[in-house]
């Protein structure tokens, strides 16, 4: 009899213990993020991504360059597990972007490696950054329009239409330096500071420009050049990952090689890159604000729910095909003609001769046919 009822007891424990065990909550694991990616509201002309033909509707993100032709430009927007941001990559342009590792205090950094861009930001979180990155300066950015122009080896220029934004010179070669190097060596520490003390705030109707050649300038006065040229420091940091006793050796050769002044005189002041402001005219901001107002984008509710953004987009085009039809006129001087081919198939859009073959370019992106292909082309009357 105690056998049973010391049994039955150690079957009521079990089970209590087996209902404690499935009423108590899982451990979810957090859900990774989503990528960083932007969809292509509109291009004209020649646009690439990764080397392939862009068409409107589009997704793209970081890892491929976009790059456009002459009298061509493409039309971005960030999509909403991004900042709210328009981009129009205007001709002979070149343009990425990426987001930093998630952290609590996410980065988005565009990068305008040459030519010209168009940056429509809204308002973002305290939380969030976004930078843009051109090849002489780095662009801080919380809500604001301003144009960003890159001439590889020569200068980069802001131009700030609206709001404000915080520009420092950027040194690409510090941005490729170890991260534990960063944080151990008070050269380059030190080195850092001197560029970010040169930063400046842009407000509206202001403009900087910054050469290569100050940029330059400041690489031989602190000793930055030479450290790059340096055969040694260069084996140190080949093997990737820096080993800790290298650490120390490298530490010590960019004690002995940075200076924050002019190789023949180490007791003088640092030989800073100083940004100077200048004002737009005023009828040149008016014209600039002007040219955002076809730097349209798609409501980001719309944009969330959305299965297909190649029909969201095409549908949204669709609305102001005209408008879009008569820019591309004015972008080649030439009237929308009706193109015909010998299977009976019919477009519209402004025709360009190049080669054996005909272009034809309409607010559906650009298309290729060979001359065999066409029996006629038409003029469209108003």
């Amino acid at each position: 009899m105690k056998f049973q009822i010391l049994f039955l007891i150690s079957v009521l424990f079990v089970s209590s213990c087996k209902e404690k065990s499935v009423s108590e909550p899982e451990t979810v694991p957090a859900s990774a993020p989503k990528p960083l990616e932007a969809v292509v509201i509109l291009t004209v002309g020649d646009v690439t991504y990764g080397g392939e033909k862009l068409k409107p509707g589009k997704r793209i993100g970081p890892g491929q360059i976009l790059k456009t032709g002459k009298k061509s430009y493409a039309d971005l927007q960030i999509l909403p597990d991004g900042p709210d941001a328009s981009i129009r990559v205007d001709e002979n342009s070149e343009f990425s972007f990426e987001a930093s590792p998630a952290t609590s205090h996410p980065e988005t950094r565009l990068h305008l490696p040459s030519g010209k861009a168009m940056f429509d930001v809204k308002k973002i979180k305290q939380t969030e950054e976004v930078k843009i990155y051109t090849p002489t300066t780095v662009v801080g950015v919380r809500g604001t329009k301003f144009t960003a122009v890159s001439e590889p080896s020569k200068s980069s220029r802001i131009e700030l239409l609206e709001g404000s934004v915080a520009v420092k010179p950027r040194i690409r070669e510090m941005e490729t330096m170890p991260e534990e190097l960063l944080e151990t060596s008070k050269s380059l520490s030190s080195l850092q500071k001197e560029l970010d003390s040169s930063e400046i705030i842009l407000e509206k109707g202001q403009t900087v420009t910054l050469g290569s050649g100050e940029i330059d300038s400041f690489k031989k006065s602190s000793g930055l050049d030479e450290v790059l040229q340096s055969e040694e420091i260069h084996t140190l940091l080949s093997g990737g990952e820096v080993k800790k006793e290298d650490l120390e050796k490298l530490n010590s050769l960019l004690d002995e090689k940075l200076h924050t002044t002019p190789a023949e005189d180490k007791s003088a002041p640092p030989s800073a890159i100083t940004l100077k402001k200048n004002d737009l005219p005023e009828k040149d901001l008016s014209t600039k604000l002007n040219q955002f107002n076809d730097l349209v984008r798609i409501d980001r509710k719309e944009l969330e729910k959305s299965e297909n953004t190649e029909s969201l987009v095409k549908e949204f085009n669709q609305k102001r095909k005209k408008e879009i039809q008569k820019k591309i006129e004015s972008i080649f001087d030439s009237e929308t003609e009706l193109l015909i081919l010998k299977d009976g198939r019919k477009f519209e859009g402004v025709l360009i001769e190049e080669g054996n073959k005909i272009l034809l370019l309409s607010p559906e992106g650009k298309m290729e046919f060979e001359r065999n292909e066409v029996d006629s082309r038409e003029a469209i009357g108003e």
